[in-house]
């Protein structure tokens, strides 16, 4: 774990597979920290750690085959797929705080898997079918859609949150591996990617585009190195890490006119030479106070162990990296 003059403080070491990470928007309300969520493949659980003192607050082991995460904006309810269930769960974590000083007996109840025909039997878990082999997931900026990567079906699935019936199911690229949605933008909508893996040597993947106000998918953009991790960096960019490689894409959105009558145009702006199989990436997060010229890519680079920390303003800049063994993925959050 990283912060701002503190380098490395704790490191978690009960966490045999990590897989992926995300964090709990919500804050205690004495100490303004929160919890994350962590992916162990290895014990097919969900470990949440507290940032207060990088210590795990509680395991959930009971998960069908945990391999992806998302939460909703008010992060009431926690998404975690499960892949040879060919499921999402939806696990309400709006009734127990991340301030919470004695959490353990209510987290633990919150993985029971509940019977929507009955309700009253209990148990706050809901699983939703969803295509084969579901691995990455991102909710959107509303309140109703989640989506899932079908890494089997090469398709993604649109989940209503709120009703948790599945909208629909659409076709994207070979291997979609994560997804990444866009903050509302007036007047145009918003948007959602997903990104495809391929299937190398021949099919070096690809990353494809859904808009909200058509509803539908509207782009299969090539020209990466087997995509994995992607996060939106909020002004009309999404950073891609590609796995297959050593560098770190742009994609950039540019939108002619406004509403349905809206031209989208999808191009790869930069491509930036990290370490050896950048799996992860995200972006800090204290530029969104000091303002985007401020703004680090980092990425994951899991062929080289180590995190590179890139200069958005300055993309022919060399990067800094730091070694960290066995990294598979990257998140940053501010919780003070």
């Amino acid at each position: 774990l990283w912060g701002v003059g503190n380098p490395i403080a704790n490191s978690e070491r009960w966490i045999g597979q990590p897989e992926e990470v995300i964090f709990d928007p919500r804050f205690g309300p004495l100490d303004s920290h929160t919890w994350l969520y962590i992916i162990d493949r290895a014990s097919r659980s969900v470990t949440i750690v507290g940032t207060r003192d990088c210590r795990i607050v509680w395991r959930w082991k009971d998960m069908p085959d945990p391999r992806g995460l998302a939460i909703s904006p008010n992060g009431s309810t926690l998404y975690v797929t499960n892949y040879s269930a060919d499921s999402v769960s939806a696990i309400d974590i709006g009734s127990v705080s991340s301030g919470d000083s004695q959490p353990s007996q209510r987290l633990k109840d919150l993985t029971k898997p509940r019977n929507p025909t009955n309700p009253a039997a209990g148990g706050s878990r809901l699983d939703i079918g969803v295509g084969r082999g579901p691995i990455g997931a991102a909710h959107g900026p509303d309140a109703a859609n989640l989506f899932i990567a079908n890494n089997v079906d090469n398709s993604c699935t649109l989940v209503n949150s709120g009703t948790a019936k599945v909208n629909t199911t659409f076709p994207v690229g070979t291997g979609p591996q994560d997804c990444s949605a866009s903050f509302y933008i007036i007047p145009v909508g918003w948007f959602a990617i997903v990104t495809c893996l391929g299937a190398p040597p021949s099919d070096m993947g690809s990353v494809s585009m859904w808009w909200s106000r058509p509803n539908g998918l509207q782009a299969n953009v090539t020209g990466f190195m087997n995509p994995k991790g992607c996060i939106y960096d909020w002004s009309l960019s999404w950073w891609i890490a590609n796995a297959g490689g050593n560098s770190v894409t742009r994609l950039t959105l540019a939108v002619a006119g406004g509403g349905f009558a809206a031209t989208i145009l999808p191009s790869i702006t930069a491509d930036i030479t990290v370490g050896k199989n950048p799996t992860g990436v995200t972006i800090e997060p204290v530029s969104l106070y000091l303002g985007l010229a401020t703004r680090t890519v980092i990425t994951a680079d899991s062929g080289s162990s180590q995190i590179s920390f890139i200069d958005q303003t300055q993309p022919t800049r060399p990067i800094y990296s730091l070694p960290v063994p066995g990294v598979r993925d990257v998140a940053s959050y501010v919780d003070q």
